[in-house]
């Protein structure tokens, strides 16, 4: 279950281009607390993980069929 974090960290840490390697290093330390952090908190409440899950994808949804009917219009 931890795994996935630290990947999707090293793939995106490239994406950042020539950054300085201090840069990259805090960046690394970052999203290394913040991997921790959610799987501590899913761990501890999965429901409620769940359901912020739910919301934030309706919201999303939401916001993509906004944004398709403007377009249409």
């Amino acid at each position: 279950m931890n795994s996935l974090p630290p990947e999707l960290a090293r793939d995106a840490l490239p994406a950042m281009g020539h950054a300085p390697p201090h840069t990259l290093d805090k960046a690394r330390q970052s999203l290394s607390r913040c991997a921790s952090a959610t799987t501590g908190y899913v761990a501890e409440q999965p429901m409620r993980s769940v359901l912020i899950a739910a919301a934030a994808g309706a919201a999303v949804a939401l916001l993509v069929a906004s944004s398709r009917q403007r377009r249409n219009r």
